[in-house]
């Protein structure tokens, strides 16, 4: 069952940079797991020896960052903060349908970038007429709000 979006206006600066603060405890504790089962296999780094910690760690931490982003924007849009900050990720054509592992490598990437780039990439939501991140963009997709649950009496 797909929904349209059409409706629904983008995702303010302040309201994605909250859902990536939720988003980044969670993420910490991926992390932890996966460094933890990273020193049980391959023991903890020698003091004395260099450390060949970004060709074994890195690329799992990067892979879990980026199973976790993918497995919630290809199953629902929503990661767990951006469930808290009502923001979904939906396909640029706005018809509910979901965006693609492709689609999900392509923002990861560009918005690292954004990051590293004095948040450039996040701050372009400021000045952009649709409110687009450049890895919205990039990666042809809309970060939208939705609004607030009706009560029900």
């Amino acid at each position: 069952m797909s929904q349209s979006y059409l409706e629904y206006p983008s995702a303010g600066f302040f309201p994605r940079i909250a859902a990536m603060g939720y988003d980044t405890l969670i993420l910490m504790a991926i992390w932890v797991l996966i460094s933890g089962i990273h020193t049980a296999i391959l023991g903890e780094p020698s003091t004395t020896e260099p450390s060949n910690l970004q060709f074994t760690l890195f690329p799992f931490l990067l892979a879990g960052t980026f199973a976790f982003y993918a497995w919630f924007w290809t199953h629902g849009g929503q990661t767990i903060g951006m469930r808290a900050w009502r923001l979904k990720v939906v396909h640029e054509n706005l018809d509910g349908t979901p965006i693609t592992l492709l689609q999900c490598a392509i923002r990861m990437i560009i918005a690292m970038f954004s990051l590293f780039s004095f948040a450039m990439g996040y701050l372009w939501v400021l000045v952009n007429s649709t409110s687009d991140t450049w890895h919205d963009t990039a990666s042809r997709t809309r970060t939208i709000r939705l609004p607030k649950p009706s009560k029900k009496h």
